[in-house]
């Protein structure tokens, strides 16, 4: 564990660097260092829930404790590090549009949703006390956010913010960006199994 604590904090270390010295965006300033924030959360947050899918069907075929651990830990860590991404685009979202919420944009709607949703099923999870039931949330939700990322209409928020950027500099600190959430992500979530195997011995 002192090496994963190590890397998480040599991440964390990288990304607030690139935070801070990433350039301003002539129209956003340096409001950009958060919207970019948002949306490495929300993509890293999005694909640790298709691992989290991925791992349910790997527990429902070996149905051993420690890959139930490793299906539950990343469903936490996905849920939560999506529901920064969300916390993070409020004050953007003021500055930007006026509201820290602003429901009549379709992508704000959908990424409330996944977390009411995932919030829900996990929930139910606990007061059935049935794994199956956690692998059949897992998948669901492995299954439908990519289909809901791809296919959720936009109104004011920007379709590609990054991929329309004509600044090499801005799409490697995003890429950066994106990179460290992601694995931040996934040291949370070792750790959170690793805790619980300690708790189980």
């Amino acid at each position: 564990m002192k090496i994963l604590k190590g890397v998480a904090g040599i991440t964390a270390a990288v990304l607030l660097l690139t935070l801070l010295l990433m350039p301003p965006e002539r129209h956003v300033g340096r409001l950009l260092t958060l919207i970019y924030l948002h949306g490495a959360l929300i993509r890293s947050g999005a694909a640790l829930f298709v691992l989290g899918g991925v791992a349910a069907i790997w527990a429902l075929i070996t149905d051993t404790p420690r890959a139930w651990r490793w299906v539950a830990a990343l469903q936490i860590t996905a849920w939560t590090t999506w529901v920064l991404g969300f916390i993070v685009s409020f004050y953007p979202s003021y500055v930007t549009w006026g509201a820290p919420v602003v429901w009549a944009e379709p992508r704000t709607r959908m990424v409330v949703n996944v977390a009411l949703i995932a919030g829900v099923l996990f929930l139910s999870v606990r007061w059935l006390e049935d794994r199956r039931w956690l692998a059949v949330a897992s998948l669901l939700i492995a299954v439908t956010l990519p289909l809901l990322l791809w296919r959720t209409g936009v109104i004011r928020h920007p379709l590609d913010p990054v991929g329309s950027s004509p600044s090499n500099r801005l799409r490697l600190a995003y890429s950066i960006i994106l990179l460290c959430t992601f694995i931040l992500g996934g040291i949370a979530t070792v750790w959170l199994q690793h805790k619980w195997e300690e708790s189980s011995l």
